[in-house]
């Protein structure tokens, strides 16, 4: 199995190159000075390349280094998502809702339901949909949408 790096060792990377300076990363990440050094070899030595250079009075991000950082960022912010994602699930109409309507309706009931929606739930991101009722129908059966506002009647189980 491969040597994976771990999240402080992501953050220590991240802190080094946004910082160039070992002192002021430590404090930014809330660790010490030797601490953060140790996270900084272990990551380097796990990825078998040089990311900073150093010498006493500066620290500067390897070309390599530089496409290290940036995806260390890539990776920090995809596991806070994670703990968005988890804190929003117990809240109702939280993300991303795709929504159809025909165009028939859209004129006249999306304004006050557009209102409404978006003073009851604020987190709610809508995104709609202007179709005809059976491509709406193919949308919802291929997931591509998540409700509709449909021409009745409908065949099916809607």
């Amino acid at each position: 199995m491969k040597e994976r790096l771990s999240i402080r060792q992501l953050e220590s990377l991240v802190a080094v190159a946004e910082h160039a300076n070992f002192r002021k990363a430590a404090d930014a990440i809330g660790i010490t000075q030797p601490a953060l050094s140790s996270q900084v070899q272990l990551a380097e030595s796990a990825l078998g390349l040089q990311v900073f250079e150093r010498d006493r009075r500066s620290v500067l991000v390897t070309p390599a280094g530089e496409d290290i950082v940036a995806r260390c960022r890539l990776a920090l912010s995809a596991i806070d998502e994670v703990s968005e994602v988890a804190r929003n699930r117990g809240k109702p109409l939280v993300g991303e809702l795709r929504m159809g309507v025909i165009p028939t309706v859209a004129p006249y009931w999306l304004p006050p339901l557009l209102g409404a929606l978006r003073k009851a739930f604020p987190e709610l991101r809508l995104i709609l949909r202007e179709e005809q009722t059976a491509r709406l129908l193919e949308l919802l059966h291929g997931g591509q949408i998540d409700c509709a506002f449909l021409a009745l009647p409908v065949a099916g189980d809607f």
